[in-house]
């Protein structure tokens, strides 16, 4: 009787733990999936500025600065990509001269797992014209192909953020390579 207790509490102490950090399985990163996560800022304000910068699968930091007459309003949609749509979002990139330690890439894609299931602040008006920056995690479903883009953070005209205990933890790997150096 003794013994069914005793694996229940293990459990349940194991399953339970507030810390969402560790292994969801032994291997977290889909072969197809390139990019990890990102930053981007847009602005229409004052003419139009649209930078973003993308973790890679190895750790590189992509920097990618889109025109207005770029195509990225024909990609199916903003918060769900195909491979086909994330290299054409990435087409014309640069890679930065610097990467981000490969524990941190692989817990960058362990965090958006489980900051896909948080719930969402308020939205709050904090200004006018300020354009948006939005930081974001991408999880990848390897039946479909396609990327699923997962928001942490909006802050600008309107902001709000997702309120996980893994978006923060999230948030603060992007800061590694979100201004350093400053975006184009």
């Amino acid at each position: 009787m003794k013994l069914p207790i005793l694996v229940l509490a293990v459990a349940l102490l194991t399953g339970c733990s507030g810390d969402k950090s560790g292994p969801i399985d032994s291997n977290p990163l889909p072969s197809a999936q390139i990019i990890v996560a990102g930053y981007q800022h847009i602005n229409w304000a004052w003419g139009y500025s649209h930078g973003a910068r993308y973790l890679d699968r190895d750790g590189n930091v992509l920097e990618v600065i889109y025109a207005a007459k770029d195509s990225l309003w024909t990609i199916s949609g903003k918060d769900m990509l195909t491979i086909p749509e994330m290299n054409r979002l990435l087409s014309g990139h640069a890679v930065l001269g610097f990467a981000v330690p490969r524990d941190s890439v692989l817990s960058a894609v362990r965090l958006t797992r489980y900051s896909a299931q948080g719930p969402y602040s308020d939205t709050t008006m904090l200004g006018a014209d300020m354009g948006e920056g939005e930081w974001f995690g991408y999880t990848f479903d390897t039946t479909t192909s396609t990327y699923h883009r997962v928001i942490l953070k909006v802050s600008g005209d309107w902001s709000w953020e997702n309120n996980a205990p893994t978006a923060a933890k999230l948030v603060s790997i992007i800061e590694l390579f979100r201004t350093d150096p400053p975006i184009r």
